[in-house]
């Protein structure tokens, strides 16, 4: 495995992007910050544009790199979509457990060569339960690149989830009972503190820091804009709405 950039893996001449769903939607997909120098965009700045060649087969398809707010996303056509055979795959329900990503390969100035392939298994994005000890982890440092992102700490989340378990801490929603497979080791890791309201490092403990929950727990925990509800409180809103 190359180097790892949230879904993308990263070579000197080869990247690989992992997708879902709204890659074949949405004909495109975010590029990280570190990806920029495999696809030669050390000069474009905000509103830039760049075109680039996919060959599929042999086949030319045009696509194009774009900035916009801060953000840089790339942009393909269908023909590019069906040529991959990403419309076939994404949409079998025979396929649906299986992850599959885009091989890019640099063959020329702005051309690249594309094709799909699949990944293994260990490769999935998947939250690990498994961890070796448990400690106090420092999160929170700032990192500037086009805005002010937070740097969250991997294994600090892996502790909450061996910690807490992968059942929601306010009620009780299991994904792997809800989709089997689809949802094994999954839950969301909730800051009780949020890393924006920190203005420098800061310890974190997984035990009293971190709360594992649903993702519909998540959102209502945050949905007060003058405070974050606590896990206690949002515990009582649903037992008293279940009553």
């Amino acid at each position: 495995m190359g180097e790892r950039y949230f879904s993308w893996e990263l070579w000197d001449d080869v990247a690989i992007k992992h997708v879902d769903t709204s890659v074949v939607r949405h004909h495109g997909s975010g590029v990280p910050i570190q990806t920029r120098k495999f696809w030669d965009l050390n000069d474009i700045g905000n509103g830039g544009k760049k075109n680039i060649i996919l060959e599929v087969n042999g086949q030319e398809h045009k696509a194009f790199i774009e900035m916009r707010e801060g953000r840089t996303r790339i942009f393909w056509k269908v023909d590019f979509r069906e040529a991959c055979g990403l419309n076939r795959y994404m949409f079998s329900p025979d396929n649906i457990l299986k992850q599959i990503g885009i091989k890019f390969q640099k063959i020329g100035p702005d051309r690249y060569n594309a094709e799909m392939i699949k990944l293994e298994r260990n490769a999935i994005n998947y939250l690990q339960d498994v961890v070796e000890d448990l400690s106090c982890y420092t999160e929170g440092k700032k990192k500037v690149y086009y805005t002010t992102k937070y740097e969250r700490n991997v294994k600090c989340r892996e502790d909450a989830i061996r910690l807490h378990g992968c059942k929601c801490m306010v009620c009780g929603f299991d994904f792997k009972a809800a989709y089997g497979e689809l949802g094994e080791k999954y839950i969301e890791v909730h800051h009780k503190n949020p890393l924006y309201n920190l203005n420098d490092e800061v310890e974190i403990n997984p035990d009293t820091d971190l709360a594992t929950v649903c993702s519909n727990c998540h959102r209502m925990l945050h949905r007060r804009k003058d405070r974050i509800i606590t896990i206690d409180e949002l515990r009582q809103i649903v037992k008293y709405n279940q009553n």
